[in-house]
């Protein structure tokens, strides 16, 4: 039973991703909300995914209004169009 448990813990530990410079702590504290209250974690998850596509759209409405246009894809590249 607890090897069970362990193998649980470490694939949920290995599975959460928190942002970047954030403690041992606060990492931990999310494994133990992942394995508690799993949908927390997704709506979290989604919360920050809907959030970073709003402003890609917002970006995208500004650099439209722009010359020399760009435009910020989803996956956070950049694309350079040039206008002949």
């Amino acid at each position: 039973m607890y090897s069970c448990a362990f193998a649980l813990d470490i694939s949920v530990y290995t599975a959460v991703h928190v942002n970047c410079g954030t403690t041992r702590w606060r990492r931990v504290k999310w494994v133990v909300i992942a394995l508690l209250a799993p949908e927390i974690v997704l709506f979290t998850a989604w919360v920050q995914w809907y959030a970073a596509r709003s402003m890609v759209l917002k970006l995208n409405q500004i650099a439209g209004s722009h010359q020399g246009n760009f435009i910020v894809l989803p996956a956070g590249e950049v694309c350079t169009c040039e206008v002949f």
